[in-house]
């Protein structure tokens, strides 16, 4: 009984746990997507990094994608709050901040979508509480379509919350993109695509654009290398700086 009492009392994970678990989770799905499946290739991405450099790719990886998810599902609840007239300027103002953020660290085609969501979100509720407004100053019927719902719609928000993040999370790890810049690589005999990996005495991990095929290119044969613009670059990558300004791989 005592033995059936304890387990009965067991806690469940913590917060920071579930993180952790979760984090470690999403970043080999990150590793096998970019890889696209290739065992091989995932193998010698993993004995190149170090813990630091598998910390990195978490980081790189999820931080932008946490920003876009919390700006989606943000004005998502800014939407409902105007749309249902209840407070909405602290929503408003953390909006704007993580707007900011996904802007300055996301790649630039998802900041552009989410401001694109998030102002027709903010449009279209502005217009229902003008629309709404308008007909009871007029004594009109106001259409069961623009009412207030007259409910809390906070256990809505936390619900589509939890379904954006896990779903946005789950197709940003699952994308083949890469967690560093495309480049283009000049060497002695021609050019490459793809991404670099690591850096040794002699030699660089190289795994290619088109096939995600690894190469060992000696040191010897390298001759500059270049990032490539692309819509997985963020703002502030490319306004880092005309030494770090990338050119056009296609």
């Amino acid at each position: 009984m005592a033995a059936e009492a304890a387990l009965r009392k067991k806690k469940a994970p913590s917060v920071g746990t579930m993180i952790s678990v979760g984090s470690a989770i999403l970043a080999f799905l990150k590793i096998y997507s970019f890889a696209h499946w290739d065992t091989y290739t995932v193998s010698t991405i993993l004995t190149h990094q170090s813990f630091s450099g598998l910390f990195a790719i978490t980081l790189v990886v999820l931080l932008p994608a946490a920003l876009v998810v919390a700006f989606w599902m943000l004005a998502t609840s800014l939407g409902e709050s105007i749309r249902e007239e209840e407070p909405w300027r602290s929503a408003a103002v953390t909006c704007v901040l993580l707007g900011l953020g996904c802007v300055l660290l996301a790649p630039w085609k998802w900041a552009a979508f989410v401001f694109v969501f998030g102002g027709f979100q903010v449009a279209y509720a502005m217009l229902v509480r003008a629309l709404r407004s308008y007909l009871l100053r007029a004594g009109k019927k106001v259409p069961w379509l623009i009412r207030k719902t007259r409910l809390p719609h906070q256990s809505n928000t936390r619900f589509l919350a939890i379904a954006f993040m896990v779903v946005g999370l789950l197709v940003i790890a699952l994308s083949d993109w890469g967690w560093s810049p495309k480049e283009r690589l000049e060497i002695q005999g021609g050019e490459r695509v793809g991404y670099f990996v690591a850096e040794q005495a002699d030699y660089i991990v190289w795994i290619g654009d088109d096939d995600r095929r690894v190469e060992f290119i000696p040191a010897s044969r390298l001759l500059g290398r270049t990032p490539c613009f692309s819509s997985e670059r963020s703002l502030l990558a490319e306004l880092v700086g005309p030494e770090l300004r990338s050119t056009s791989c296609e």
